[in-house]
């Protein structure tokens, strides 16, 4: 009886250190090739195993993983063509995106040149809107760590309304950066810890109105991820069924949010130094509960709505068969080979032709000179307002 080019190939390699992996992708060879029912040729393998005293439950896995990726090879193709050309989608979508901020940017100084021209009785108030749209447009996560800084500097050396206006632009800096792209609290959480740790750095530099700054920027932070997720919160209500479906990751991403923020104020306390590291201390000491209070309370808010979404959703006979294919896409990686290496290539496809934003390039200093006065404006702004209230 001819042996099988399973047998032969396992019998070649039977000392080998890699046995189970030249099993599996022999057993899948032989299965692919010989175009017979494939629990037939499943059993086959089987045989020649046993027939070489190699037949035992380790082997055997070995086999099955080796039936499965064959079994599921056109699916499987499919799947990952689905998710490279959903990942092309997503590039061109964030491309399209900063081209409209690129485009939104250079009309917003465009008029702002206009206006400046102009001789008009409420002039400054018109160029402070058009400037806090400029900073609208421009603050994103690609230049966090150069803005902060600048502006953190031009706060302190202002030494006007220290805390409110550190507090009104890490309020809108966090907001803005995290709303940039999906929500992903490991994304919120490295926007923060950067935001913090430039503040913390200013303060520790200057050894004047460090107080002011860091609970400013603490404060405005903690109300920038609050704010994100109210809208996350309302965005999510009309959410497709699909998206809703996906319970327990959108879960994990607002499951303890406000714990993770706290955690690193504790660690930025421990690393920092002098008079920045005591005040950071001081205000924890304060039980930073308080100030937390409310994103916990919107997070599980989120969770809940999201649970009640989940039980009120009438599956349409499309979900069902989406959720079958999930399920079966999920069994079917498990020991898949080959499949990490195929998710690396499109990883590095990706990343060799990442698109930045040409706001990266764009002049720091300005983009933190409009940062700082459109903060300043939104306090003031807010004063007159009180005092108008007041009069009332």
């Amino acid at each position: 009886m001819q042996k099988s080019s399973f047998y032969i190939e396992i019998e070649k390699n039977r000392e080998n250190k890699d046995l189970n992996k030249i099993i599996t992708k022999s057993a899948y060879d032989e299965i692919l090739k010989t175009g017979e029912e494939k629990n037939k040729v499943f059993v086959s393998l089987c045989g020649d195993l046993e027939a070489l005293n190699l037949l035992n439950k380790t082997n055997l896995k070995s086999v099955i993983i080796g039936f499965k990726k064959a079994t599921t090879k056109e699916k499987e193709e499919t799947f990952l063509n689905l998710l490279y050309q959903a990942e092309k989608l997503r590039k061109e979508i964030i491309i399209v995106g900063r081209e409209l901020r690129d485009e939104s940017f250079e009309s917003l100084k465009a008029l702002e040149e206009t206006v400046s021209t102009q001789s008009l009785n409420e002039k400054e108030s018109v160029l402070s809107a058009i400037n806090e749209a400029l900073v609208d447009t421009t603050i994103s996560a690609d230049i966090i760590k150069e803005v902060s800084q600048n502006v953190f500097v031009s706060i302190i050396e202002s030494a006007e309304d220290v805390e409110e206006v550190a507090y009104e632009f890490s309020k809108n800096l966090a907001y803005k950066s995290i709303i940039e792209e999906d929500f992903k609290q490991a994304r919120v959480l490295d926007i923060s810890k950067t935001i913090l740790s430039e503040a913390l750095n200013v303060a520790d530099a200057s050894q004047i109105y460090t107080k002011e700054l860091i609970y400013g920027v603490v404060n405005g932070v903690n109300d920038g991820i609050v704010k994100s997720v109210e809208k996350f919160k309302d965005e999510f209500k009309f959410a497709p069924d699909e998206i809703a479906s996906q319970f327990a990751l959108i879960e994990n991403e607002l499951k303890n949010l406000d714990e993770e923020f706290v955690l690193i104020l504790k660690n930025l306390a421990q690393t920092c130094e002098g008079s920045a590291k005591t005040i950071l201390n001081e205000l924890l000491k304060k039980e930073y509960d308080s100030y937390t209070a409310k994103m916990k309370k919107l997070t599980s808010e989120t969770i809940s709505q999201l649970g009640e979404k989940i039980s009120d959703m009438e599956l349409s006979s499309k979900f069902d068969e989406i959720k079958k294919e999930i399920v079966s896409k999920g069994a079917k990686f498990i020991d898949d080979f080959e499949l990490n290496q195929k998710f690396e290539n499109i990883k590095k496809e990706l990343e060799e032709t990442k698109i930045f934003s040409k706001f990266r390039n764009k002049d720091a200093k300005e983009i933190s000179n409009r940062a700082f006065t459109a903060s300043k404006d939104r306090v003031s702004d807010s004063k007159e307002e009180c005092s108008d209230s007041n009069k009332e």
